[in-house]
Order: C-alpha cells, then sequence, then structure tokens
C-alpha cells in the first residue's frame, strides 16, 4: 500500500494511520546511532580507543538518564 498524492500533500491509504515519531522514540533512536558511532570509532582505534569510548558512552547514557 502506497500513500497517494493529491494536491501536493501526501495521503495515507484507506485504513492506516499516520503519525509522527514521539519525541522519545526519536531521543531513542538518535542515542542509538550515536552509541553504534562511538563502537566503530573505538574498535577503528583499537583497545584502548575502545575502552575510552565504552566510558564515554556509560558517561552519555548516565547524563541522559539523569
Amino acid at each position: 500500500m502506497q500513500p497517494t498524492r493529491s494536491r501536493g500533500v501526501l495521503h495515507a491509504p484507506r485504513g492506516v494511520r499516520m503519525h509522527a515519531p514521539s519525541q522519545e522514540a526519536c531521543m531513542k533512536a538518535l542515542i542509538t546511532v550515536l552509541i553504534v558511532i562511538q563502537l566503530l570509532a573505538g574498535i577503528a582505534l583499537g583497545l584502548e580507543g575502545c575502552s575510552k569510548v565504552l566510558g564515554g558512552i556509560y558517561s552519555t547514557h548516565a547524563a541522559i538518564e539523569w
């Protein structure tokens, strides 16, 4: 089921409700992306870099939870 376009506005197919994602869902997605980037950077830097990155992830997560 593809969305249809009427007068330049996208419309959901019949029976499908479209809604904007919540702010909480957007924040969780952003945090997940940042953690993955930090992990990849840590792997690229080797074992020493990975431990520093994991410490950064922990402090970032703690700050967000606070």
